[in-house]
């Protein structure tokens, strides 16, 4: 194979779809002072500092070659006999050129033509320092049409070539900044990648599951909705809270459910009372009444703070509790609706009929609207109860129920008062704010959004409802101390009315673009982005590793967090082995003890150090949800750690175990 002087050496010249014209930067009309000004400003225009002197150099000789042509009249003449005539404009350049008119292309935003040839000249037997500038060229071209595709909305083809050209540097191991830079553009693609991803019709589950995904590790460098942590993506407790709202009518019912009842866990008040609508919403339209039983006991710590007991009146009706749904009506201070309610249940001993009507039409027009799969079901109360597998359940409730069995002829006695209140109401019908699109994957996200906003209801059937559900959370938050800041936002914006953020014309998030030559470098979290590496440091990055470690092969798999702390060649590895304990339905549990014992930074390369850390770990293995006391141990072990700083932060790039101890 021949290398790039052998081929220089053969003479076999290489044709580049460019004109000299275009590497000065000037029309053909231009006046010989116009191109002696082009070539001065072209020669103090410098390239990104990461390419090697040689790549630079061959800029500007192309350059420097451009001027001579064009600033020679005679020279010039000929040249533009040749050029004016042809339908593909070239010029021929030895191969030594190559990377300096890479170089050039890019900065005429030929992005496409540099990936085309650059594919091609990498067949070469290059030495490092070509490669790396070639590679560096791909890199750069990749993050660039990365950039277009987003100022364009093609959010998941952008973050393709984003990640096309992260992974060539990754690769190699080289330009940690650009990789970086990367990495923000990503951070601040991810919530418009959910979107678009998540807009997609139920049946591509695949790429949905990717918007789930991402959805998820946001939510968890968060810390959770209400979390202190960093996702990097520019949005402020507000605009997450809008883009939770946001995302709610692309999920169906049985996701909402999945990812409010984790995220619950945290713990986190909006959480739990999302994961309340969704267990509700799911129990009533599935007929599962044990999990309208699950939403009663989340809501429960809500109470506490905000006054929900309409929302436990309507979960005791669909349990069969009827004296306790009548108990938790009397502690209810919802005026407006408690006045529909008595107004429906006057010619009754008990307010039964007008909770019965009110329930129904909260279903319809507060709850239901709200998952993606739930716009057009039925919230037919007569329907619920007369299912047999319902009825099985509600009898089979603990004791402390005493009067369960009566709530079916209850319901079916006050059937025709309800069908005389609906008739005499006029309910209106509400459109689904989500229709089941059959060409989903030629949607714009400007019809996405524009299709994901509910229908209003009109002013006066709006009064016999709850038109205000955000201020539950609210609330909440308040009364467990969370910032009174998001209050502002609750009285401007509500769970049936969300205020979309992200839009096609104005992203809350600026798209980059190609003059912006300094991107804040994003830090894994506060603690690990020291840029002094002592003793404290060391152990904090230390430290960090290990807490992930526990999350990638805990039970829930948190695999895309190693990427929190590693860095290649290492984080691939443990990516493989996190996959094969996930794959083998096996996790692992561990308890740490840390101790520090010497931290060597390099004194020629002061971006790189050594941890030696003496660490006890306790891991419990277990698979099939049995434990494994033969693999499981309690081991003191001494740990070589090589550190590399990545922009601002203290990465782990390679662990090697010392030294056992017993």
């Amino acid at each position: 194979m021949l290398s790039l002087e052998d081929f220089a050496l053969e003479k076999q010249p290489l044709n580049i779809p460019i004109d000299y014209y275009r590497v000065l930067g000037v029309p053909v009309q231009a006046t010989p002072e116009q191109i002696t000004q082009a070539y001065h400003d072209r020669s103090v225009q410098l390239p990104r500092s990461e390419y090697s002197h040689k790549a630079i150099t061959a800029r500007q000789q192309l350059i420097r070659e451009s001027y001579q042509i064009l600033s020679d009249p005679q020279k010039r003449q000929n040249y533009d006999q040749q050029f004016l005539t042809s339908s593909t404009p070239e010029i021929t350049i030895a191969p030594p050129q190559f990377v300096g008119a890479l170089l050039i292309l890019e900065e005429f935003g030929e992005y496409e033509l540099v990936l085309k040839l650059s594919e091609n000249y990498l067949d070469f037997d290059l030495t490092p320092l070509e490669n790396q500038d070639i590679l560096l060229s791909v890199a750069l071209a990749n993050l660039e049409l990365g950039r277009e595709k987003w100022q364009q909305g093609k959010y998941e083809n952008a973050a393709g070539f984003l990640l096309a050209g992260q992974k060539i540097l990754a690769n190699q191991q080289i330009c940690l900044k650009i990789q970086q830079e990367i990495q923000q553009d990503l951070y601040k693609l991810r919530p418009y990648r959910i979107l678009e991803l998540l807009s997609l019709n139920l049946r591509q589950t695949k790429e949905r599951q990717i918007g789930l995904n991402l959805l998820q590790e946001i939510l968890n460098d968060r810390q959770g909705i209400e979390g202190k942590g960093n996702d990097y993506s520019g949005l402020n407790l507000d605009d997450f809270l809008r883009f939770i709202q946001q995302i709610q009518s692309y999920l169906t019912v049985a996701e909402q459910q999945e990812i409010f009842e984790k995220e619950a866990k945290r713990p986190s008040p909006v959480a739990t009372y999302l994961a309340f609508y969704a267990l509700l919403a799911r129990g009533f339209a599935e007929k599962k009444p044990e999990l309208i039983l699950r939403a009663k006991i989340l809501l429960k710590p809500l109470l506490k703070h905000q006054d929900v007991y309409l929302e436990e009146a309507v979960c005791n009706l669909l349990l069969g509790q009827t004296e306790a749904a009548l108990d938790s009506l009397e502690k209810s201070q919802e005026t407006q609706t408690l006045n529909f309610i008595k107004q429906q249940s006057q010619d009754s001993p008990d307010l039964l009929p007008g909770l019965c009507l009110y329930s129904e039409r909260w279903l319809q027009s507060e709850v239901f609207p709200h998952f993606r799969d739930l716009t057009d079901s039925s919230t037919s109360l007569e329907e619920y109860f007369n299912d047999l597998d319902v009825q099985n359940y509600l009898n089979n409730l603990p004791i402390e129920f005493e009067k369960k069995p009566e709530i079916f002829n209850e319901i079916n006695a006050i059937n025709p008062v309800k069908e005389q209140l609906i008739n005499a109401s006029s309910l209106q019908t509400l459109q689904p704010p989500f229709k089941e699109r059959q060409t989903s994957t030629n949607l714009t996200m400007e019809e996405a959004v524009r299709e994901s906003k509910p229908r209003k209801i009109n002013q006066e059937s709006r009064v016999f409802f709850n038109p205000n559900l955000g201020k539950i959370i609210l609330a909440s938050l308040l009364g467990i101390g969370f910032l009174a800041g998001i209050s502002s936002f609750w009285k401007k914006t509500t769970i049936s009315e969300p205020q979309l953020f992200l839009s096609l014309n104005e992203p809350v998030v600026a798209v980059p673009t190609v003059s912006e030559t300094e991107i804040p470098t994003p830090v894994v979290s506060e603690n690990i982005s020291r840029v002094i590496l002592d003793e404290e440091t060391a152990k904090i990055v230390v430290a960090k590793w290990l807490e992930v470690k526990s999350r990638a092969y805990g039970v829930n798999h948190e695999i895309d967090a190693l990427a929190e702390i590693l860095v290649e060649p290492l984080l691939t590895k443990r990516v493989e082995i996190a996959n094969l304990v996930k794959n083998q339905n096996s996790y692992r549990e561990y308890e740490h003890d840390l101790a520090i014992e010497s931290v060597i930074v390099d004194e020629n390369n002061p971006e790189q150090a050594v941890v030696i850390a003496r660490i006890r770990e306790v891991g419990k293995y277990y698979q099939n949800e049995r434990f494994l006391s033969d693999k499981s141990y309690d081991s003191t072990l001494r740990v070589r750690y090589d550190l590399v700083k990545v922009g601002q932060q203290w990465l782990i790039s390679n662990i090697q175990d010392l030294r056992s101890f017993p």
